[in-house]
C-alpha cells in the first residue's frame, strides 16, 4: 500500500478509498510521522475486530496526544478528557457521567430538534 497523507486534499475530500484499502490489508498499517510530533509514526488499525481488541487493552496504548506533540504544538483540546488515560479520564468521566444518561439526553431531544430546525 502506498504512503497515506492524512492532510492531503485528496484524502480530506474523499477518504473512503483509503479506508477500504486499509480494511483489506491483513495487518495494521504503519504511518510514518510527517507531523510536528515527538514520534516516529503511528499504527492505523482499521478493522473492527482489531479496534475492539485495542480498546479493551489498558497497557501500551495511550490517548494522551500531549505526550507526543511538541510542547509548542499542544492545544487546549489536546488536554481535554477525551485525550486522557485512566485514572485521569476515569476521574473526569465520573464527574460528568450524570449529564449523559439516557434520560438526560432524551430530555434534550426537543431543544436539539428546535436548534437543528433553525439552523436548517
Amino acid at each position: 500500500m502506498k504512503h497515506i497523507d492524512l492532510s492531503s486534499s485528496q484524502f480530506l475530500n474523499n477518504p473512503y478509498p483509503v479506508y477500504r484499502q486499509l480494511r483489506e490489508i491483513d495487518e495494521p498499517y504503519w504511518l510514518p510521522n510527517n507531523q510536528p510530533i515527538k514520534s516516529d509514526g503511528m499504527w492505523l488499525f482499521s478493522r473492527y475486530d482489531d479496534a475492539v481488541d485495542i480498546l479493551k487493552l489498558n497497557g501500551p496504548f495511550s490517548k494522551q496526544i500531549s505526550r507526543v506533540r511538541l510542547t509548542e504544538e499542544v492545544t487546549p483540546l489536546d488536554l481535554t478528557m477525551l485525550y486522557l488515560d485512566p485514572p485521569g479520564h476515569t476521574r473526569l468521566r465520573n464527574l460528568v457521567k450524570h449529564a449523559f444518561t439516557l434520560e438526560r439526553i432524551k430530555a434534550l431531544e426537543p431543544v436539539i430538534g428546535l436548534i437543528a430546525d433553525e439552523l436548517i
